[in-house]
């Protein structure tokens, strides 16, 4: 039922408009970058990770007439491309009026927390689940040959070392769980292939270390 909702969502860029605008025309995908958030943070709480594989890489979309090859959910749903910075700063400055260091994450965050409630009330699980959530669709981005197309989901899960990239942090622990039966693989993310995303894991590590803002 979800992927038939994503899969009509992602539709609504099938068609050109009239006039051109490449900010508004990125945004035509934020009903389905939502609704996948969604389905990741849920599956997440409820433990059942391998359904991540389908919601990242299932339906494949590429732009009309472009010519370009199909690309999956965890690359032209990436909320760094759906929805641009510069636009993000103006419409979700900081509580104290500054400039977030990564809005679209800040923003889908906070935007979904109510519809969550009711499935998780605590904060903090909820918090730690988008984390979760933003890294793992960022190893499955990372697992490209294409240098251009590796981008992560760049989000706050960079700026906790609790939670982001320290080997006592989040990229620690799923450092431990990648085994041939973690449920990402069982879902067949990575091609199933347990080489594959241990080099993923390394991508976002070695990304981290070069790009993401302290």
């Amino acid at each position: 039922m979800w992927q038939r909702a994503v899969e009509r969502l992602v539709r609504l860029r099938d068609t050109m408009p009239n006039s051109y605008n490449e900010y508004l025309e990125k945004l035509r995908h934020l009903p389905a970058l939502l609704a996948t958030w969604t389905i990741g943070v849920a599956v997440i709480l409820s433990h059942r990770e391998e359904f991540l594989a389908r919601a990242l890489y299932r339906p494949g979309w590429a732009a009309p007439h472009s010519g370009h090859d199909r690309q999956e959910p965890a690359w032209y749903l990436n909320p760094n491309r759906v929805l641009g910075t510069e636009g993000m700063h103006d419409m979700h400055p900081s509580r104290n009026g500054g400039r977030l260091l990564y809005p679209q994450s800040n923003w889908l965050k906070d935007t979904l927390r109510e519809p969550f409630r009711l499935v998780e009330p605590g904060d903090v699980a909820y918090s730690e689940a988008c984390a979760r959530f933003e890294f793992l669709a960022s190893m499955v981005a990372m697992n490209t040959d294409i240098d251009f197309r590796a981008y992560p989901w760049a989000g706050e899960f960079f700026l906790s070392s609790s939670r982001g990239h320290d080997s006592n942090g989040l990229a620690g622990a799923i450092e431990t769980e990648l085994t041939d039966t973690w449920p990402l693989l069982r879902g067949g993310a990575f091609g199933g292939e347990l080489p594959r995303a241990r080099n993923a894991l390394t991508a976002l590590t070695e990304w981290r270390g070069e790009h993401a803002r302290k």
